[in-house]
C-alpha cells in the first residue's frame, strides 16, 4: 500500500512538472523541416574555432587553446540553467582524481570520496580564482600566469595534454612555463596536482625573483537539493577550517573539523553528507618556501577583487597562525619562493596541490619521489598504455581513439563507501547533481573497458554489484556517501545491462575466475555477500521475477526502461494511465534485450555448472522470440511499448532502441525483414542526421521534450555504438560511416563554433530537427533545472561508446567457447590494437594476438576476407604452423595462452 501511495504522488508531481515546464515548443514555432543540414563528408581535423590539434612535446595528442576568449565574442555561450559564460574547460585525471582546466587559466579540482565537492570553486564575485597559477614578482613589477589577469602585451599559449595543463607565458624577458597535471595512478595513487613552474631568463642580467603558487579553498558541495532555491536554504551545510603550516615539510594547509575520531575518517553507514570535509594542502616539492598566506583579505581587494599592487604581494611572508577565518570561503594557499637567474638561465619549481582524508598530507606528499621526472613519468606511463588504431585513407580516428581511452581513464574516481575505482557516468549529472550515474551506464563503460583495460573493468563491475540488494534489485543511482536514490524512477533494464556486463567481460578475458570472486550485497555491513555469479545470477532471477512480463508476452516497462521518459510517452502524459503502465506497461526494447542477452548468459551459467539457469534461461529466450516477432509492423520496424491500457506506443512512430538489440539478435527478424530495418533507419534516423543517428524520427516534442531533443529525435551515445554495432552485421560500409559521424572530430567540423563536442561532450545532441542543432538538451521545471547543456562535457559516453563500437568493428567478440573474429572495418589495411587483444590486416593477411586474465586454451574462429576468394591458407598460432578446419568461410583453430602473456595467430592467404 505505501508503494502505490508513493507511486501515485509521484505521478502528481511529474504530472505537475510536465504541464508548467517552460521547454516545450509549439509546432507553429517550429521551422527544423526548413533548416536541415547536409553533414560534413570530408572532416578537416576537429579544429574547431577555438583551437588546434597537436602532437605535444611528449608526442602526445593535444589540444592548444588559441580564441582569446575575453575579445572574441564567438566565445559566449548559453549553458540556460546559468547566465551565459565564457568560460570552456577540460578534464584532467589520473584513474584517482578529477579536475578541470578552465581558458581563463585556473584549475578547480573535484572531490568525491564522502560526498561530492569542489574544492576550490571558482566564484569571481568571491574573490575565489579556483588556483593552478601564480604570481611573478620583480622590484615593482608583478604579473599572474593567469590569462584571465594576463599583462598587456605578454606572449601566452594554452596547451590541454593527457593528464595536464600547461600555460607559457613569454612577459618582461622571462619565460614562464607552467604545467599543472596529475601524476599517473600507476605511478602512485594520489590525490593530488602537481605545479610544475619553470622559470627562464631571457636578459643579459642577473635577476632576482618572486614566485608565489596560489591555489583557493572554497569548498562547494554538490547536491540536487543544494541547487534549489528553496531547498537550498534548508540543507545549507556547514564545516570548519583551521590553518596550518608545517614549516618543516613546507607544507600550508586548511584543516578540516574532526568528526569521525582524532584522526578524522569516514561516516560508519550511508549518509547523504559528510560534516567532516577534507583537509586541503599546498606544499612546496623543492626549493625554500620564504613566506606563506591563507587569508584572501591580504592578497585581494574587496573593491576591485584583484590585487592593487606590488605591495600586497610583499605581505607574504612567514607569521604566526591566527585564529581561524570567519567564512570559510576566504581562505587560500599561498607559497612564496625566491629565485636568482643568470643571463639564459632556467630554473624549476615543484608544488602540490592536494587533499587528505583519514590520512596525514605528510604521508601523501611523502609517497611522491624525484619530482622533476615525475612528469615525464606521467606521460611516458600513458604513452605506454594508450590504445592505437590505423584505419582507412584520411583516418582521423587514430588520434580521437586515444584522446577517447585518457578522457575516459581521466573521469575515474574513487568511491570511499566501496573503496573501488570507477568511472562515474559525469558531466551534469555528477559535477552540477552530485550522482554518479546509474547502473546501465556503470555497465556499458565495464563492457568498453573490457577490451582496453580489464583491471577497470573488473573495479567497475564490483562497484555495480555492491550496490545490488539482496533480492537482486538495483537501485537508480547512488550519491553522496553509499546511499541510494529509490525515487523516482524505478527502471525495469538493470539486471540486463549487468548480465551482458559481466558476461562479455568473462568471456573476452577468459577470466572465469572472477565468477568466484566475493563481493558485498547494499549495505555492505548488513547485506551479506556472495560469488560474482550468484550476484549475476540473482540479477536474473529478479529480472524474471519481479519485472516478468506482460499480457502481450513482452517484458514489463515499470518506469522506465533504458529511456526514463517511456513510461510517460507510452501513456501519453496521462496522469492515471502513466499509473497503469508503471504496473502493466511492458517494454519492446526490454524484451529484444533479453532475447539477445538471455542465451550468452545462458552459456555462462552452463559454463559455471548451473544447468537449471542456463535451461530456465534458453526457455525464456524461446517464449520471448516469438513474442518480439509479433511487435514487427507493416511499416518496417518494430513498435516501442505497450501502456498499462495495452495501447501501442511506437507502430508509427519510428524509434531506434529496440531495432538495436533485435537486429543483434539474429534469429528474431527474416532477412528481408531485417534488409527493410536497415533500410528504414538509414532513411528516417541516419541519413537526415548532420550526426549521428537520432533516437526517433518523431519531431513533435512533448511537455518536457522539445523537437530534435532528447527522446524526441535527440543523438544517444549509448544507443548509438551498439546500433553501430548491430548495423555492421548487415552493412559495414554504413556502420563505419555511423562510427565517423558519432566522433567528436565529426560533430567539431560540422558545429566548429560549440566549444563542446571538440575535445569532450555531453551523454547526448540535439539533432537538426532541434532550434540548437548540436547542442545538447535541458529542463526547466519548477523544481528546478537539469541537463547536461549546463555542464555539457566530462560525459564518460562521450568517450567510452565510440571506443566500444571500434572494438566491435575490428572484429572483437568473445563466445563461451572462445573468439569471433569478424572484421567490418571497410578497408584492406587497418589494425586495432589495445592492452588486451590486437587485430590487423593488410591485403593477404589477417592477424592478431590476446592478452587473457588466466592459462587455458580457446577456440578462434575467424572470418576470412571476401576478396580472399578460395586460395589456400597457411594458418600460425603463437608462431606455429597449425592444422585448420576451413569451411563456409570460417578457419577454426585452437589456441593457447597464459596469464598476461601475449597469444598470437596469424592467417595469410598464399599470395601473401
Amino acid at each position: 500500500m505505501k508503494k502505490i501511495f508513493m507511486i501515485i504522488i509521484i505521478g502528481l508531481i511529474l504530472e505537475f512538472m510536465g504541464g508548467c515546464a517552460t521547454v516545450s515548443i509549439p509546432d507553429k514555432d517550429y521551422k527544423g523541416a526548413e533548416k536541415l543540414e547536409k553533414p560534413i563528408t570530408t572532416p578537416v581535423a576537429g579544429d574547431g574555432i577555438f583551437g588546434k590539434w597537436i602532437i605535444d612535446r611528449f608526442g602526445l595528442p593535444a589540444y592548444e587553446y588559441t580564441m582569446d576568449e575575453l575579445s572574441d565574442p564567438r566565445a559566449e555561450w548559453d549553458p540556460k540553467l546559468a547566465p551565459k559564460t565564457k568560460l570552456m574547460w577540460f578534464p584532467i585525471g589520473n584513474q584517482r582524481i578529477v579536475a578541470t582546466a578552465f581558458n581563463h587559466g585556473f584549475v578547480q579540482l573535484f572531490y568525491y570520496e564522502s560526498d561530492p565537492r569542489w574544492i576550490n570553486f571558482f566564484d569571481p564575485e568571491g574573490r575565489n580564482y579556483t588556483g593552478g597559477f601564480g604570481f611573478i614578482q620583480e622590484g615593482q613589477r608583478f604579473f599572474p600566469t593567469l590569462y584571465l589577469r594576463r599583462p598587456k602585451g605578454a606572449e601566452y599559449h594554452r596547451i590541454y595534454g593527457m593528464g595536464y595543463f600547461e600555460k607559457i607565458i613569454t612577459h618582461s624577458n622571462l619565460r614562464v612555463d607552467q604545467v599543472v597535471y596529475a601524476p599517473y595512478a600507476r605511478v602512485k595513487d594520489l590525490p593530488v596536482l602537481i605545479s610544475e613552474v619553470s622559470l627562464k631568463n631571457l636578459s643579459d642580467k642577473k635577476r632576482t625573483l618572486n614566485y608565489f603558487e596560489y591555489w583557493d579553498v572554497n569548498i562547494h558541495d554538490v547536491s540536487v537539493f543544494l541547487r534549489h532555491p528553496i531547498l537550498g536554504g534548508i540543507w545549507k551545510r556547514s564545516y570548519r577550517l583551521t590553518p596550518r603550516y608545517f614549516p618543516k615539510h613546507q607544507l600550508l594547509m586548511a584543516e578540516g573539523n574532526k568528526v569521525w575520531g582524532e584522526e578524522g575518517g569516514f561516516p560508519k553507514k550511508p549518509r547523504n553528507y559528510d560534516p567532516e570535509p577534507p583537509s586541503v594542502f599546498l606544499a612546496a616539492l623543492s626549493g625554500e618556501v620564504l613566506g606563506y598566506e591563507f587569508d584572501q583579505n591580504q592578497i585581494f581587494s574587496r573593491e576591485t577583487g584583484w590585487i592593487t599592487g606590488p605591495e600586497t604581494l610583499e605581505k607574504v611572508s612567514q607569521r604566526p597562525l591566527n585564529a581561524r577565518l570567519k567564512n570559510n570561503e576566504d581562505y587560500c594557499l599561498v607559497l612564496r619562493q625566491e629565485v636568482t637567474l643568470e643571463p639564459g638561465e632556467e630554473k624549476r619549481l615543484h608544488f602540490v596541490f592536494g587533499y587528505a582524508k583519514a590520512i596525514k598530507p605528510k604521508a601523501i606528499i611523502d609517497q611522491i619521489r624525484e619530482p622533476q621526472s615525475l612528469l615525464k613519468r606521467t606521460m611516458l606511463a600513458w604513452k605506454q598504455e594508450l590504445p592505437l588504431f590505423q584505419g582507412p585513407p584520411k583516418n582521423y580516428l587514430s588520434r580521437e581513439v586515444q584522446w577517447n581511452y585518457y578522457c575516459l581513464n581521466a573521469l575515474s574516481l574513487i568511491d570511499g563507501y566501496y573503496e573501488t575505482p570507477f568511472v562515474p557516468q559525469g558531466g551534469n549529472y555528477l559535477y552540477s547533481w552530485g550522482s554518479r550515474g546509474v547502473i546501465r551506464d556503470l555497465s556499458a563503460y565495464a563492457q568498453t573497458f573490457t577490451y582496453y583495460n580489464p583491471d577497470m573493468a573488473k573495479n567497475q563491475l564490483r562497484l555495480i554489484l555492491r550496490g545490488q540488494a539482496p533480492d537482486g534489485r538495483f537501485f537508480y543511482g547512488m550519491g553522496g556517501y553509499g546511499t541510494k536514490h529509490e525515487l523516482y524512477y524505478r527502471p525495469s533494464d538493470f539486471d540486463l545491462w549487468v548480465m551482458q556486463a559481466v558476461t562479455e567481460y568473462v568471456f573476452a578475458t577468459r577470466d572465469f575466475d572472477f565468477l568466484d570472486e566475493e563481493v558485498f550485497f547494499y549495505p555492505k555491513k548488513t547485506g551479506g555477500k556472495a560469488t560474482v555469479y550468484e550476484h549475476t545470477r540473482r540479477a536474473f532471477d529478479h529480472f524474471i521475477h519481479k519485472v516478468g512480463t506482460g499480457k502481450h508476452g513482452l517484458i514489463r516497462l515499470k518506469l522506465s526502461d533504458w529511456n526514463d521518459e517511456m513510461t510517460f510517452l507510452t501513456a501519453r502524459n496521462k496522469f492515471f494511465d502513466t499509473i497503469f503502465t508503471i504496473f502493466r506497461g511492458e517494454s519492446t526494447l526490454n524484451t529484444a534485450m533479453a532475447c539477445f542477452i538471455f542465451p550468452q548468459f545462458a552459456d555462462l551459467a552452463e559454463e559455471y555448472g548451473d544447468y537449471d539457469t542456463a535451461e530456465l534461461a534458453r526457455a525464456w529466450t524461446q517464449e520471448l522470440v516469438p513474442a518480439l516477432q509479433a511487435q514487427w509492423r507493416r511499416s518496417g520496424w518494430l513498435n516501442r511499448a505497450y501502456s498499462g491500457r495495452g495501447i501501442e506506443y511506437g507502430d508509427k512512430e519510428f524509434f531506434l532502441e529496440p531495432q538495436i538489440w533485435t537486429l543483434l539478435s539474429g534469429n528474431v527478424l527474416t532477412p528481408e525483414q531485417a534488409k527493410i530495418l536497415i533500410a528504414n533507419m538509414k532513411k528516417y534516423l541516419i541519413e537526415p542526421s548532420a550526426l549521428g543517428m537520432m533516437i526517433s524520427a518523431s519531431r513533435k516534442g512533448s511537455k518536457t521534450t522539445r523537437p530534435g531533443e532528447q527522446e524526441e529525435g535527440g543523438i544517444w551515445f549509448a544507443m548509438n555504438a551498439p546500433g553501430i554495432v548491430a548495423i555492421s552485421m548487415y552493412d559495414p560500409d554504413l556502420a563505419y560511416k555511423e562510427l565517423l559521424k558519432n566522433s567528436l572530430t565529426w560533430h567539431a567540423d560540422t558545429y566548429p563554433e560549440l566549444w563542446y563536442g571538440i575535445w569532450s561532450g555531453p551523454d547526448s545532441f540535439n539533432s537538426v530537427y532541434s532550434n540548437r542543432p548540436g547542442e545538447t538538451w535541458y529542463q526547466k521545471t519548477p523544481i528546478g533545472g537539469i541537463g547536461p547543456q549546463e555542464y555539457p562535457v566530462m560525459n564518460a559516453h562521450s568517450h567510452a561508446q565510440i571506443l566500444y563500437a571500434l572494438a566491435q568493428l575490428a572484429g572483437l567478440k568473445g563466445t563461451v567457447e572462445g573468439y569471433l573474429i569478424d572484421p567490418k572495418i571497410p578497408s584492406i589495411s587497418f589494425s586495432f590494437q589495445t592492452q588486451t587483444a590486437s587485430v590487423k590486416r593488410t591485403k593477404n593477411c589477417l592477424q592478431g594476438s590476446f592478452v587473457f586474465q588466466a592459462d587455458g586454451e580457446i577456440s578462434v574462429k575467424v572470418k576470412i576476407p571476401s576478396d580472399w576468394g578460395d586460395n589456400v591458407l597457411e594458418v600460425l598460432v603463437n608462431g606455429e604452423k597449425v592444422k585448420t578446419d576451413f569451411q563456409e568461410g570460417l578457419v577454426r583453430f585452437k589456441l593457447s595462452f597464459q596469464k598476461q602473456l601475449p597469444a598470437t595467430w596469424k592467417i595469410s592467404s598464399i599470395h601473401e
